[in-house]
């Protein structure tokens, strides 16, 4: 078999429209033994355009009940080789579902199952972490709590998120109004200041 064959690799890198997806795509771009193909549930999501339209494709919502067939089929179809998501909302389901992608020779590109588990529930990763790290307040927002024992002021964030989305600063009891009826939030001490981040990638 021919080296420069064995070594082609056909990608398809999910949120197209995310940082994570360019940043994955601007990192490989020149790599001429990839081929990339770019997906999202948007026909706007820029980042679909930064490949030739024949691999261009929409894929189903995340949370859609047949996102996992849909994106399988479409995998199949495109004889990918490497499957890299980079929705939130898609990575657990993905996870749960290695062995179907692996069974016809597809590379997930993704945390496993249980570390998913943790990392997407806001709480539980401040739960988890509470048993090894010093960390400063948190807790989850319950209805009936104590709202005056809370050390205000104070982040609420919902468990389940990205981008900063429905977080509120609580300044009183009477800001506890302020946060979505149905939502689970986390509670977290207000740090005020520069944030810095730290982003980490382990092969």
């Amino acid at each position: 078999m021919n080296k420069q064959a064995v070594l082609k690799q056909r990608v398809l890198l999910t949120g197209a429209g995310g940082a994570a997806a360019v940043a994955f795509w601007k990192a490989l771009q020149h790599q001429t033994q990839v081929t990339f193909f770019m997906s999202d549930m948007s026909p706007y999501s820029s980042g679909l355009y930064l490949v030739p339209a024949a691999q261009r494709r929409l894929v189903k919502a995340g949370k859609d009940p047949q996102f996992i067939p849909h994106l399988y089929q479409l995998c199949c179809d495109l004889n990918i080789d490497v499957l890299v998501p980079t929705v939130d909302v898609e990575l657990l389901a993905i996870a749960e579902h290695h062995d179907l992608f692996r069974r016809v020779g597809i590379q997930v590109i993704n945390p496993n199952a249980a570390a998913l588990r943790i990392c997407t529930d806001k709480y539980q990763l401040m739960a988890h972490l509470h048993h090894r790290f010093a960390l400063c307040y948190f807790s989850r927002f319950e209805p009936d709590m104590d709202l005056m024992s809370i050390p205000y002021p104070v982040i609420a964030k919902p468990c389940r998120g990205s981008g900063s989305e429905g977080i509120v600063k609580l300044e009183s009891p009477d800001d506890a109004r302020l946060l979505q009826a149905g939502t689970e939030y986390l509670l977290q001490e207000y740090l005020p200041g520069a944030e810095y981040s730290v982003d980490v990638y382990s092969g």
